[in-house]
C-alpha cells in the first residue's frame, strides 16, 4: 500500500507539482527546493518552471549559488528582488546587474549606508517592467547617548539618501513606498500609472499641504494612500481639499498635534476605508524642549493616548463615522489599542493608539475604550459591539450604560476577550443590563394596595449576547449563575433575550505527539540531481498553533476542522458536562441557546 501511495505521488501532473512547490515557498519552513531532492522527475519539473524562481531575497549577504540558480531557472520572466539589511550591496548588485530590465518588484529595506554608491547606481537604472518599488534605510543612532526612545530628538537621521528619480525610469510603476531617510531632489515625479503611494517615517516633505493636495490630484489611478510621520508644512485652508476620486484606502499615522490639522484639511468620502493611528511620539519635535522627562511627569497621559484627540472638530470631513453599524474593540498588547467600525456597505474605519510602555501604570484606569467609542460614533446606527480584548483598560458598569444609552439601535453585544477580577468586562456588562432607570422623583409612598410590578428593562432592543467562558479558570458555575440572574431579571421585566451564544474555550500546553517528528529527513531518489544552495536561513519553524471549533446546535464547523479531533474526543465528557450545566440554568431564560467549543495551544 505504501508503495502504491508513493507511486501515485510521483506520478502527479506537472502543473499540480508546480502548485505544491509554490505552496512550499514559505520563508518560515526552510528551503522549498529540498523537494527537488525527492527524485529526478521532481527536480526536472522544478527546474523547468520559471515561476518558482522569480522571488530573490538577499538578506545581509547573498547566497551566490541560490541567486544564480534563480536567475538561470527564471529564464526571461519578470523577477521580484528584495534587499533586506544587505551588507555587501555592491557584490549583490554585480550578480543582478544583467537582469535589471526584468525587475517587476524591487524592495530595499534596512539598508544602513545612505552613501552606498551601489545603491545610487541601482536606483539610477531604467527598469521598464518595474511595477512595485519600496525604499527605506535603517535608523541612524540617536545623536546623543543619553536620549531614550521617547525623546523628541530620538530617531532623527543624521544623513539622508539624496535621490532624483525620473519618470521615464519606471514607465509601469504602480506602487511606490518611500521610507526612512529618503530625500527626493527636486519636485516629486508624477507617475501616471501609480495605484499605491506610501510616505513613511520622517521623510522630509518638500512642500506645503496645499501643494501636496495638488500633487495627489495629478494621479488618475491612485487607489491607496498611506502617510506616516510625513509632514508637509501646514497652512490654513479656506475649504477642505479633495482627494483623488479613485482613492479607496487612506492611512495616516502621526501624533495628534500634527494629525488633527492634517485631517481637518481634507474631505474623506464615506466609500474610502480609513485607518488613523495615533503615534507614540505624540508631540511634535521641539515642543517639549530639552527637559522632556521632567515635563512628561506633568502631562495628561490618558488624554494624550485617546484616539479622539486626532479627529477633526468638523466630523463632516469624515462622513464614514455616522454610517458605522458594527464596532470591534481590541487591545491585544498593552501598548496598542484599536476601535474598528464597519458600515453596512463594508467600508471600514480603524482608529488606533500607541501608548508608551512606561506610561502603562498611568493609563490602566485612564484609557476609556467604550467612552472613546461613544465619542467617535455618537449618532451612528450601531447594531453590534464586540469586545475582542481590552487589556488592562477597565470597562466599568457605567461605561456599558453610557454605550447602551448612546446607541438605541444596538442589538448585539459580545465579550470575547477579557481579564479576570476587576478587569472582567462580562460581569460589569451583566450588571449594566440589570440597571434600573433613574427615578424622576420620589413622590408619595404607595399604600398597601399599590402594585409591586417591576419597571421595564432598559434597552429592550437588545437581541443577542455572546460570552466567552474559559475552562482554564474553572469559572462555569459562577458565570452560569450571573447569566441566569441577568436573563431572569430582564425576562421578568419584559425583555427576554432572543439569543445567547456561549463560547467554551480550552487551552493546551502540549502539541500532539505526532508533531514531534515534523521536519525529519526524507529518503530521496539517489539518481536525483544534487541541489545544494547552502541557504543561510535553513531552519524549521515550529508548527503553528492548531485550532478546532466545534459548534453546537445551529452552528457550523470551523474551516480547520480535524486538526484537534483527538483532543476533542478526550474533552467529549467535559464538553457534555459544561453544556449540561449551562443548559440547565439558562435554557428556560432565553429563546435560543447556542454553544461553541474552541481549542487553543
Amino acid at each position: 500500500m505504501a508503495n502504491e501511495e508513493a507511486t501515485s505521488i510521483l506520478r502527479l501532473p506537472e502543473e499540480v507539482l508546480v502548485e505544491i512547490f509554490l505552496l512550499a515557498q514559505d520563508p518560515w519552513e526552510g528551503p522549498w527546493y529540498r523537494l527537488l531532492w525527492v527524485c529526478r522527475r521532481w527536480s526536472t519539473v522544478g527546474r523547468g518552471a520559471p515561476i518558482l524562481w522569480r522571488e530573490i531575497e538577499i538578506r545581509e549577504r547573498p547566497n551566490v549559488a541560490f541567486v544564480e540558480a534563480c536567475l538561470r531557472n527564471s529564464q526571461t520572466i519578470p523577477i521580484d528582488v528584495t534587499f533586506s539589511e544587505t551588507v555587501d550591496f555592491a557584490g549583490s548588485l554585480a550578480l543582478l546587474a544583467p537582469h535589471i530590465g526584468r525587475f517587476r518588484r524591487l524592495h530595499l529595506a534596512g539598508i544602513k549606508d545612505t552613501k552606498d554608491a551601489a545603491v545610487h547606481r541601482l536606483l539610477s537604472e531604467t527598469m521598464p517592467m518595474l511595477e512595485e518599488l519600496s525604499l527605506s534605510f535603517a535608523a541612524s543612532p540617536p545623536p546623543r547617548l543619553d536620549l531614550d526612545e521617547y525623546s523628541p530628538r530620538y530617531g532623527e537621521d543624521t544623513e539622508l539618501f539624496m535621490w532624483a528619480p525620473r519618470i521615464e525610469q519606471f514607465p509601469n510603476l504602480q506602487s511606490l513606498s518611500l521610507g526612512r531617510a529618503v530625500s527626493i531632489q527636486g519636485p516629486l515625479p508624477v507617475f501616471l500609472t501609480l495605484r499605491k503611494l506610501e510616505f513613511h517615517d520622517f521623510l522630509p516633505a518638500p512642500f506645503t499641504l496645499p501643494d501636496f493636495a495638488r500633487f495627489l490630484l495629478q494621479h488618475p489611478h491612485l487607489e491607496e494612500l498611506s502617510v506616516r510621520k510625513y509632514r508637509p508644512t501646514l497652512e490654513k485652508v479656506r475649504a477642505p481639499f479633495a482627494l483623488p476620486g479613485t482613492l479607496r484606502k487612506f492611512s495616516l499615522e502621526d501624533n495628534a498635534h500634527y494629525a488633527k490639522p492634517f485631517l481637518s484639511s481634507f474631505y474623506l468620502p464615506p466609500d474610502v476605508d480609513v485607518s488613523l493611528i495615533r503615534a507614540r511620539d505624540y508631540m511634535d519635535h521641539g515642543d517639549l524642549g530639552a527637559n522632556f522627562s521632567e515635563v512628561a511627569r506633568n502631562l495628561d497621559v490618558p488624554g494624550m493616548l485617546t484616539v479622539t484627540r486626532m479627529l477633526p472638530d468638523d466630523r463632516y470631513l469624515l462622513p464614514i463615522l455616522p454610517l458605522v453599524s458594527k464596532v470591534v474593540v481590541r487591545r491585544e498588547f498593552e501598548s496598542f489599542h484599536s476601535i474598528i467600525g464597519t458600515t453596512p456597505s463594508g467600508n471600514v474605519v480603524e482608529l488606533s493608539g500607541r501608548a508608551p510602555d512606561p506610561a502603562e501604570s498611568d493609563v490602566r484606569d485612564g484609557l476609556k475604550l467604550l467612552r472613546d467609542l461613544v465619542a467617535i460614533f455618537a449618532g451612528a446606527p450601531l447594531v453590534e459591539i464586540c469586545i475582542e480584548s481590552h487589556g488592562s483598560s477597565k470597562i466599568r458598569e457605567e461605561d456599558w450604560v453610557l454605550a447602551l444609552n448612546a446607541f438605541p439601535t444596538l442589538e448585539c453585544l459580545s465579550v470575547l476577550g477579557t481579564g479576570g477580577g476587576e478587569w472582567d468586562a462580562r460581569y460589569t456588562l451583566l450588571d449594566a443590563l440589570q440597571s434600573a432607570p433613574p427615578k424622576k422623583s420620589r413622590g408619595k409612598k404607595k399604600g398597601k394596595g399599590s402594585s409591586s410590578t417591576l419597571t421595564p428593562a432598559l434597552w429592550p432592543q437588545l437581541k443577542s449576547l455572546t460570552i466567552l467562558a474559559d475552562a482554564l479558570h474553572k469559572e462555569d458555575e459562577e458565570l452560569a449563575e450571573e447569566l441566569a440572574m441577568c436573563l431572569k431579571n430582564r425576562a421578568d421585566r419584559g425583555s427576554r433575550l432572543q439569543e445567547l451564544r456561549l463560547i467554551l474555550k480550552y487551552f493546551y500546553y502540549r502539541r500532539p505527539d505526532d508533531w514531534d517528528d515534523v521536519g525529519g529527513d526524507e529518503d530521496h531518489d539517489e539518481d536525483a540531481d544534487d541541489v545544494d544552495y547552502e541557504d543561510e536561513d535553513d531552519g524549521d519553524q515550529d508548527a503553528n498553533d492548531g485550532r478546532n471549533d466545534e459548534r453546537g446546535a445551529g452552528g457550523y464547523d470551523d474551516e480547520d476542522d480535524g486538526e484537534c479531533a483527538e483532543d476533542d474526543d478526550e474533552n467529549a465528557a467535559e464538553n457534555a458536562q459544561r453544556r449540561k450545566l449551562y443548559t440547565e440554568k439558562l435554557q428556560s431564560l432565553v429563546e435560543h441557546l447556542e454553544f461553541e467549543f474552541v481549542n487553543r495551544w
